[in-house]
């Protein structure tokens, strides 16, 4: 058994592409369902498959996140490059954060603040959670 992606409901498909791409994600497809609803595929270059589907139902009104949601880790070769395009990006950055004592000293990283967060995690400070 295994996870094949995130799905995240977005109410505005235009800005969360945006937002995504200038993360790095690359659209493979997208699939009309009709009635304006769509599904749209994403992915990192140098994944092999899709990680992240934008679910676009404007009939069904607006996407409350509420509470349940924390973020998305991604894994970055170069986190100071990746914060710069991030920047010039015109994404909004957090400070650096460690996310609990508990936490091993590598988990200290950017969020990058949309509809979603997102967690930009150098490569070389992956912990054992992601080995």
């Amino acid at each position: 058994m295994r996870t094949l992606h995130t799905s995240f409901r977005v109410s505005n498909l235009a800005a969360s592409l945006d937002f995504y791409t200038a993360l790095g994600y690359e659209q493979l497809g997208r699939v009309d369902l009709g009635a304006n609803a769509s599904l749209t595929m994403l992915k990192f270059p140098g994944e092999e498959v899709v990680t992240l589907e934008l679910v676009h139902r404007p009939e069904d009104g607006p996407v409350d996140i509420g509470t349940g949601f924390s973020h998305i880790p991604v894994q970055v070769e170069d986190l100071a490059a990746t914060l710069g395009q991030l920047s010039e990006a015109r994404l909004r950055l957090g400070p650096v954060e460690r996310t609990s004592e508990a936490s091993c000293s590598a988990c200290r990283t950017r969020r990058v603040s949309s509809d979603r967060r997102v967690r930009i995690i150098a490569s070389s400070e992956v912990c054992g959670w992601n080995r």
